[in-house]
């Protein structure tokens, strides 16, 4: 059954969680085995070495295929080590040479990366804790296991999860929450005035959240949190939550150039790529042709309860990129720039 397998692979990892990177990639490789994949029949492969150029090589840690194709790389961290985001760029450079479309980062979870032709960053589809009542981590059984898998399958799964992704955004935007309130003043029309929906209007707060960060969001807090905004006293933990946000929500901003905060963020990114910071006054003078850029801007520098993602900090008239994840959006924002420039 998935499930009793799943809860093997959580055992596995809670024992070796503290091995070396040697050992603790020999469990990873015991995994896929588990998972069905044969090191025998050579569909796991580790240490191959790929050429780049005449003096450079790249040695992804797991290869998974057949004899015939590649199907997906693995690249290893131990869980006791940090993640950063180097560890991403090794996995999307295995990606790229491999001509792959989907890449794991296996250290304290599983994280699934998946890039095409349209996507100029890899985007993470499934991020994955080594919990037993995991419904991801059955989910990446039923997609991973030798038995079961599916090349298109698997590319059709992250390809409808990007789709829910832009949904997502665009449903919990400040454009749809304009057009739900529009749709709201015409439904009411025949029962009231305008001046009563008015009023009724400004006494009513229309939000729809993003399940997903709610809920990164709510596993990290210890206390009750506003339901508009996280008071002054935020935790380092609900810091680490909004950080996760913005490294996921970040490289599917840059694939969408024409999504409102995408567009904040790009004009943004010509002023802040090369100076610490920028008057807020010309960001807006330069945003002229945004629409509702202030409500989205807002959104984009405060860590609320439902927001796009905290990236920029402002004080008074002076506007920076938030220091947690200033470097990850400058790193993001250049890949972006050398892709279209290509």
């Amino acid at each position: 059954m998935m499930e009793d397998k799943w809860k093997e692979i959580c055992y596995l990892f809670k024992i070796n969680k503290a091995s070396s990177e040697d050992i603790f990639q020999k469990e990873v490789v015991n995994i896929f085995e588990k998972l069905g994949w044969s090191r025998f029949n050579n569909e796991i492969e580790e240490k191959r070495t790929i050429d780049v150029g005449a003096a450079k090589s790249l040695k992804p840690d797991i290869i998974i295929k057949n004899h015939q194709k590649d199907f997906f790389v693995i690249e290893l961290k131990r869980p006791t080590v940090n993640y950063i985001e180097r560890n991403k760029s090794q996995l999307f450079s295995y990606m790229r040479q491999l001509k792959l479309n989907v890449g794991l980062l296996v250290n304290d979870r599983i994280r699934v990366f998946y890039e095409d032709i349209n996507c100029r960053v890899p985007i993470e589809i499934m991020n994955i804790e080594f919990v037993e009542n995991s419904n991801d981590g059955l989910q990446f059984i039923k997609l991973f296991s030798r038995k079961t898998f599916n090349q298109d399958v698997l590319i059709t799964y992250c390809l409808n999860h990007l789709l829910s992704f832009d949904a997502m955004d665009y449903i919990t935007s400040e454009d749809y929450k304009f057009k739900i309130i529009e749709f709201v003043k015409n439904d009411l029309r025949n029962m009231f005035s305008e001046d009563v929906i008015k009023m009724a209007l400004n006494n009513i707060d229309i939000n729809l959240q993003n399940v997903l960060d709610t809920n990164r969001k709510v596993k990290t807090e210890t206390s009750t949190i506003d339901s508009t905004i996280v008071k002054d006293n935020i935790t380092s933990n609900q810091e680490e939550s909004e950080i996760e946000k913005v490294k996921r929500k970040v490289p599917m901003w840059l694939n969408k150039p024409n999504q409102t905060n995408t567009r904040i963020l790009i004009k943004a990114m010509e002023y802040l790529n090369t100076n610490d910071d920028v008057s807020f006054k010309l960001l807006e003078m330069s945003c002229s042709d945004v629409e509702r850029f202030k409500g989205n801007f807002d959104q984009m520098a405060n860590m609320r309860y439902k927001n796009h993602g905290k990236v920029f900090e402002k004080n008074g008239d002076i506007l920076k990129l938030w220091e947690p994840v200033r470097e990850f959006i400058k790193e993001q924002y250049s890949t972006f720039r050398n892709e279209i420039n290509n």
